[in-house]
């Protein structure tokens, strides 16, 4: 089900000869793909009920009682779609095929690194990013997403976005056949690991590929 369509057709953003074709950001209901390994999927707490007045007297007429609702997280960034771990989302092109679809699958705080060239964080802390994509379609002959993980980001709490999340440190954190691999991503599914630098051990982690022009993309809260 198409649910937010992009205000403005996406566009390939790499110097690379991949022609340019408009996308449209999609979201899809299913099952998220498990990953084996130190990454598991964050819980997410239920709402409570609001509690029960007890031993009123029917005379009395009780107010009701303010609630407040918890802010939505907020960002620097606009055209961001907000979703979940394990939702099925993509794009399609202008024409309404599609093309690729994803889950993010889990998101894991300061995983145990299990490269033998693995050093500590630059910043403080690594958090790595569970993905499985599948390229269903191809354009021209071309392939619709130039995967890379300097595409990935960390927002902090105060809202505002942290660029430098790619650090050398990242690329020796994964071992390098659980990354996913950099480029242009050809028909298939492909399954592994983003790893970021960040100061904060909570935020939300941001995906803006360059297909969509490198302004638009999801966000979840970790």
């Amino acid at each position: 089900m198409l649910v937010r369509p992009v205000s403005r057709a996406a566009r390939f953003g790499r110097r690379s000869a991949v022609p340019v074709f408009g996308f449209l950001l999609l979201a899809l209901t299913g099952c998220a793909t498990t990953i084996s390994g130190s990454a598991s999927p964050l819980s997410v707490d239920g709402g409570q009920s609001a509690p029960t007045p007890s031993d009123v007297e029917e005379t009395e007429t009780q107010e009701p009682e303010e609630t407040t609702s918890a802010p939505a997280p907020t960002t620097s960034d606009t055209g961001l779609q907000p979703t979940t771990i394990g939702q099925l989302e993509g794009f399609v092109s202008d024409s309404g095929d599609q093309l690729m679809t994803f889950t993010v699958d889990a998101i894991t705080v300061n995983p145990g690194c299990n490269s033998p060239y693995s050093d500590p964080p630059a910043t403080g802390n690594f958090v790595a990013v569970a993905v499985t994509i599948n390229i269903l379609a191809l354009v021209d002959g071309e392939s619709p997403l130039f995967f890379s993980s300097a595409e990935w980001h960390i927002i902090g709490p105060d809202g505002q976005r942290d660029n430098e999340n790619s650090t050398f440190e990242t690329y020796l954190c994964a071992a390098e056949n659980e990354q996913l691999p950099s480029g242009p991503l050809g028909v298939g599914t492909y399954v592994g690991i983003v790893v970021m630098d960040t100061p904060h051990v909570s935020g939300q982690v941001i995906w803006t590929p360059s297909a969509l022009g490198g302004l638009e993309g999801w966000s979840w809260t970790y």
